[in-house]
């Protein structure tokens, strides 16, 4: 389990990238020596300059030739330690890269004490990380913090959190946080601002945002049957497959413009086809008719 742990580690590094090495001079070349031990201490010499990604890779090197259980330990322990500094200093791959280990360690155990531990330190790691402009973090760590699986549920921490990326314009989270605003989670509700953040959503292109502006204005009553109608119209388009329910919706029962089976049927099939449960149900319906 430990070799699992450590590989496991190194491709996570090695995929998420990391700070680029300050380029130490290489070593002088050993005559006869094999290619793997070379790159070794290649590695542990970035390593030691300061590039968390060279010991991690370093350990992985001499745990499978040289197996030193001790200077494995060593060399990853300088890559946490020099991993931690940066996403301590604002480097937000560097937060990016712990947080992926935390989610690694959490599905690996069934243990709700650990889960809990881990989840805590998810909430640390992934608050520095969304501060530093990783902003889908921010919502990893809302939605941590709104269930309290760290502890006590936050949710108005969970909110400023949410808030926070959507003034960067991360969309995911201007949709987030419009439906805390349409329920009054976690402060005072305001469809008016939601409405509003939804609309900018779906500008933008973003295709929940598009659908739940168009459930939102399907709840306004007949003044805003149209804009429901063509909101759920470009969240299908966007291939968002609760939007196409709600457009077979509008076509079937004539909200917001002429009835139209046939358009119903299609937008159900669509919906039903990229896993929404009220399309099939629909789809089943209409086919039977």
């Amino acid at each position: 389990m430990k070799h699992l742990a450590i590989t496991l580690l190194v491709l996570v590094v090695a995929c998420s990238g990391g700070p680029a090495p300050r380029q130490p001079a290489p070593p002088v070349p050993v005559p006869g020596e094999d290619t793997a031990l070379r790159a070794s201490r290649e590695l542990q010499a970035r390593c030691d300059q300061g590039d968390a990604s060279s010991c991690y890779l370093a350990a992985a090197i001499v745990e499978v030739i040289e197996g030193d259980a001790a200077r494995v330990r060593v060399l990853a322990e300088r890559g946490h330690v020099l991993t931690r500094e940066a996403c301590t200093a604002a480097d937000h791959e560097a937060c990016r890269r712990i947080v992926t280990s935390i989610k690694l360690r959490f599905a690996a155990t069934t243990d709700p004490a650990e889960q809990r531990a881990l989840s805590a330190r998810l909430v640390e790691v992934g608050t520095l990380g969304c501060h530093a402009g990783d902003l889908d973090v921010c919502l990893d760590v809302a939605a941590i913090l709104h269930r309290g699986e760290a502890g006590a549920a936050e949710p108005a921490r969970a909110r400023e959190l949410t808030e926070y990326a959507c003034t960067r314009d991360y969309q995911p989270a201007c949709v987030e946080l419009a439906l805390t605003l349409v329920d009054g989670t976690a402060g005072p509700a305001d469809r008016a601002r939601a409405e509003q953040l939804l609309e900018g959503a779906c500008t933008k292109r973003d295709g929940l945002g598009c659908g739940q502006l168009a459930v939102l204005r399907l709840s306004g009553g007949p003044a805003a049957a149209a804009g429901a109608r063509e909101a759920a119209r470009h969240a299908c388009e966007l291939a968002n497959a609760g939007g196409c329910a709600v457009l077979g919706h509008t076509l079937f029962e004539g909200i917001g413009g002429a009835k139209d089976e046939a358009g119903a049927r299609t937008a159900f099939e669509t919906a039903c086809r990229g896993g929404d449960d009220r399309g099939c149900q629909m789809r089943a319906r209409l086919g039977a008719r």
